[in-house]
Parts: structure tokens; sequence; C-alpha cells
């Protein structure tokens, strides 16, 4: 009896954990997807008033304020939320002085920011345009660098805090808010409007940003802090954050020299064709992806200490990733025509194929994804640098150029799926041995039900050859019914929804 008794606690436990990882990925999923969909009617708002010109214009401000932001914020944001996290589950006093010292640290970095688009702008305007015309907006970018700073360090203290829903009003209100100002502006002004928009609509954000951070219970300090205490919550924050810097820096690199090798070899419309595949393939799960970076990554630095929980909070997180994500690796195989039109246009219907092949690789995509924010909750700095950066993706750029000297494009298809796959087991080696993290047999047996499913769609997409597409549709109405049964049977997604229809 008394054995009884535990496991059913613990079963009550288990349910108890993927439905808080359930509504947590659904809050924080629908907010990216809202987010994504506020930047596609910025961009529809830029086509229809400026035209390709204005496009273009704001277009190379925009990747200048993010080059910037990249470069001069030192990856603070993402090292922070897990300090925070880990803080908040143990000493209100230390959460505090973390909170302080990112304040700080967002404003120096923000206004180094903006010191260097003041004193090099006519350097930047010529480098980003080819004339010193735009000078002035260069400086513009600099107020905008600074607001942004400062606003993503209130991000990474609702991340880190876990304030799920704060987050959520924030980034909608901030969303809408900065879109309303936008489009009055373009329209009276034209392409004149384009740097103060920038500017505008991200000191708004700024403004839904502070508004709510103001009123988390209990409160948050937007004092800063400097001298010793900076020295001792800070020097932790920007070592993490510098690896987490030259980490992408260095992913930014492999894709440059890449891309310069295909057009070398190949042509610059290849160049364009993978870009595009990769987009219309990778673009599908980024919100799946923004999950795991904006609430698992916080949750397991809060448990790091706690080994049962940590290893039950990777489990649940990824069982419900894999589940939603099968659907969509079938949708992409059966429809990649339809998922190229909509993100791509009509002049990338030659890469379909691609598509439809590197969706295998998505599966272990998003276990390569939640394994790296198992090492980064742990603050292993050098093993996720030489795991994830240097192996990880240098790995996948090594694969990628010979595939496509031998192959072509067809060559990088095949080859972001291997490479995916040889870093999903290479990790999942890791893991084993170095952080004891064990998967549950179902969570085993339901990656591998994930792959097969995941090839058996897209040889049954390839066998019927365009002439019919029942077999396909039913394997789709399948594997979508599959997943909702899972789900169901872990949280109880019929009673949820039906509690919510009553209400």
């Amino acid at each position: 009896m008394v054995e009884n008794k535990k496991i059913g606690k613990t079963n009550r436990n288990d349910a108890g954990l993927y439905k808080s990882t359930f509504k947590s990925t659904l809050v924080y999923g629908s907010v990216k997807l809202f987010t994504i969909l506020i930047k596609v009617l910025r961009v529809k708002i830029v086509a229809i008033i400026l035209g390709p010109t204005g496009m273009g214009i704001q277009s190379l401000l925009g990747n200048l304020l993010s080059t910037l932001h990249q470069f001069t914020t030192f990856g603070i944001y993402q090292s922070s939320v897990r300090d925070i996290s880990y803080n908040a589950a143990h000493s209100q006093e230390k959460t505090e002085d973390t909170i302080r010292a990112l304040n700080t640290l967002a404003f120096l970095f923000g206004l180094l920011g903006l010191l260097i688009c003041i004193c090099f702008s006519g350097q930047l305007s010529q480098y980003v345009f080819g004339d010193r015309n735009y000078s002035f907006a260069v400086i513009l970018v600099g107020i905008a660098l600074l607001f942004e700073s400062i606003y993503s360090g209130k991000i990474a203290v609702f991340q880190g805090l876990r304030k799920i829903k704060s987050l959520a009003s924030a980034s909608l209100i901030g969303g809408v808010a900065g879109l309303a100002v936008c489009w009055p502006l373009y329209y009276h002004f034209g392409e004149k409007a384009i740097p103060y928009v920038l500017v505008c609509s991200t000191i708004v954000i700024f403004l839904s940003y502070f508004i709510f951070s103001r009123r988390l219970k209990p409160h948050v300090p937007d004092s800063m802090v400097f001298g010793k205490k900076l020295k001792e919550f800070g020097t932790p924050i920007v070592k993490l954050g510098t690896i987490l810097m030259f980490s992408n820096g260095l992913m930014t690199i492999y894709s440059l020299v890449l891309n310069t090798f295909i057009r070398e070899v190949g042509s610059i419309t290849d160049v364009g064709l993978f870009g595009g595949a990769s987009t219309a393939t990778y673009g599908c799960i980024t919100v799946l992806v923004s999950v795991l970076a904006s609430d698992l990554y916080p949750r397991l630095a809060a448990v790091v200490n706690d080994k049962e929980k940590f290893d039950k909070m990777v489990n649940s997180q990824l069982e419900l990733l894999l589940q939603i994500a099968v659907p969509v690796v079938c949708f992409l195989t059966i429809f990649p025509k339809f998922i190229v039109s909509l993100l791509l246009s009509s002049s990338y219907y030659v890469v379909i194929p691609l598509v439809q092949l590197m969706a295998m690789s998505l599966i272990f995509r998003i276990i390569w994804h939640t394994f790296s924010f198992v090492i980064l909750a742990h603050g292993h700095k050098n093993t996720y640098f030489v795991y994830d950066a240097i192996i990880g993706n240098g790995l996948n750029f090594v694969m990628n150029m010979v595939a496509y000297y031998f192959w072509g494009l067809d060559g990088l298809a095949y080859s972001y799926v291997c490479g995916a796959v040889s870093m999903t087991i290479i990790l999942y080696c890791l893991m084993r041995f170095k952080y004891k993290l064990r998967l549950n047999t179902d969570l085993k047996l339901q990656i591998l039900a994930f792959v097969a499913i995941a090839v058996l769609s897209y040889f049954v997409r390839i066998w019927s050859d365009g002439q019919t597409l029942i077999p396909s549709l039913v394997l789709l109405a399948s594997v979508c019914v599959m997943s909702l049964y899972m789900l169901n049977k872990k949280i109880g997604l019929v009673e949820m929804i039906k509690s919510k229809l009553k209400r």
C-alpha cells in the first residue's frame, strides 16, 4: 500500500510537471507567434508605403542595430537569466543584487553602443550605405540601441523570475504600441521617418517592459550597483555572456565562410536558394526553440542542484516539444510548396526537395538545442563553447562544405540532416557520462517512433510522386491524432479545454 501511495504521488507530480510545462510552452509560444506576426505586418507596411528602397534602408539600419547589440552587450542577457533564476530559488537578497548588477551592465553596454554610433557614425554610414549621408541615422540607431539594451535587461529579469504572464503582457502591448507608432510616421514622412520610427518603437517597447517590471511582486529593483557588488555579481554574468557572444560570433563566421565558398564553387543563386531552404525549414520550429531559451533554461537553472527534478524537467520539456514538432515535420514533407510560398516566394520552388529532406533533421535539432541548454544551466561556459560552437557547428560547417563541393545543393540537404544526427549523438554521450542525465524509456521509444514517422512521411510523399495526396494525408492525420492523444494522456488536454469553455 505504501508503494502504491508513493507511485500515485509520483504520477500526480509528473502530471503536474507536464501540465506546467505545457502551459508555459503555450504562453511563450503564443507570444512568439504574435511577435512574428507584428514583424510581418511591419514589413508589409514598409513594403506598401515605402517600396523596395525603403525596405532596403530599414533592413540595413535594422541589421546594424542587431549586430551592434550582439557585440556590445557581450551576451549578458542570456547569461544573466541563469544567475537570476538560481538565486531566486535560494536567496532574495542575492537575486536583487544580481538584478541591480544586470541593470548597471545593461545601461553601461547600451551607452557603449551609443558612443560607438556617435563617434563612428560617418564610418558606419560609409560601410553600410556606401556614403556618409546616413550619419545622423546611425546616431539615432545608437539611441535605439541604448533603450533596447535596457529593456533586454528587463526581459532577462522576467525570464529569470519566470513571470510568464507579465512577460507575455509586456511583449504584446509593446509590440502593438510599436506597430501603432510606425505606420503614421511612415505614411506622413516616408523614408525620412525610418530611423525615427526605429527610435520611437524601441522607446515604446522599453516603456511597456518598464511599467510591467514596476508591477512585479515582490518588487524588482530598478536601481544600479557599482564597486564590489558589481564585481561580485556582474563578473560571472559577463564571463558566461562573453563565451555566448563568441559562440554566436563563430557561428556567424561559419555562415559567412560557407556562403562565400558556395558562391565561389557554385553561384550566388545557390547561396540564396540554400538560405531560403534553411529559413523555410528552421523557421517552422523557431517558436519551439524560443520556448527552450525563454522557459526551460531558467527553470533548469533554478533546480540545477536537484538532479531528480532536473532530469524530470528535461524529459518532460523534450517530450512535449517533440510531440508538437512531429506533426510540423510531417506537414513540411507533405506540403513543402505551401511552406515555401508562405515564407518565401514562388521563385524558391526549386528548393522544395531540399526542404523535404532538411525537415527530417528538425527532431534532432530540438534535442540538440535542449542538451545545449542543459550545459548552460550548469554554467559550464567552456563546455558549451567547445561542444556547441566548435564541435557542433564546426562539424556542420565542414560537412556542408564537403557535401556542396561534391553534390551541390542536394549535398547540403544531406549534410544538414547528417550534421544534426551526429551532433545529437555526441551531445547525448556528453549528457549521459558527464551530466548523468537519463532519458526515460518512454521518451527514447517516442524519439525512435518520431524519427521513423518523419522518414516514412518523406518516402510516402516521394513514392506518391505528386499523383495523389491521400496516403500522405492519412499519415498526417494519424500523426496529429497520435500527438493529441499523447498530450491528452499526459496533461488531460480535453479536460483543460472543457474547463476553459465553461468559464
